[in-house]
């Protein structure tokens, strides 16, 4: 109903998520559970490799916190291979894990919570960066393509 909607507009870009864009990939392997690589990128971004279970962590120290403020943004339910073949099932999974992210950052309350910042490994851009274009290392290779110090998975 409505709320899908509105969850589904909420993630259409980065005005409904305070200006951050979370993109959710995930990577399956065979017998171990699946990783989720998120990037965000906004006012502030950050990049790391997460379980199913780190989400659940996370959602429920936000839950017990901010219950009510939890009860607007739902945790999804995990898609199994009993339900679908295992790539639609990873998929799903992806997908929902990526539109819990956007509802949990569009949240007024939810979306400035420090354990949010630390799980997502958020750090803030200074504001108005460099006029002279000599930004941070960091700054100067955000835009290059591959891995840098900055993103190696650890």
């Amino acid at each position: 109903g409505a709320y899908l909607a509105e969850r589904d507009k909420a993630s259409e870009g980065p005005e409904g998520t305070h200006g951050m864009d979370v993109r959710v990939t995930a990577k399956a392997r065979m017998g171990q559970s699946t990783v989720y690589e998120v990037v965000a990128e906004g006012e502030a971004s950050g990049r790391c490799s997460k379980r199913w279970d780190d989400f659940e962590e996370l959602y429920d120290s936000l839950e017990l916190r901010h219950a009510e403020a939890a009860k607007g943004v739902p945790f999804p339910r995990y898609s199994t291979r009993k339900d679908q073949k295992k790539s639609a099932a990873v998929e799903d999974n992806r997908r929902h894990l990526e539109q819990l992210l956007h509802g949990l950052l569009s949240h007024p309350t939810l979306g400035n919570d420090p354990d949010l910042a630390a799980f997502l490994h958020l750090s803030r851009r200074p504001p108005g960066g460099d006029p002279g274009g000599g930004g941070t290392p960091a700054e100067d290779l955000r835009g290059r393509p591959g891995p840098t110090p900055f993103t190696v998975a650890g």
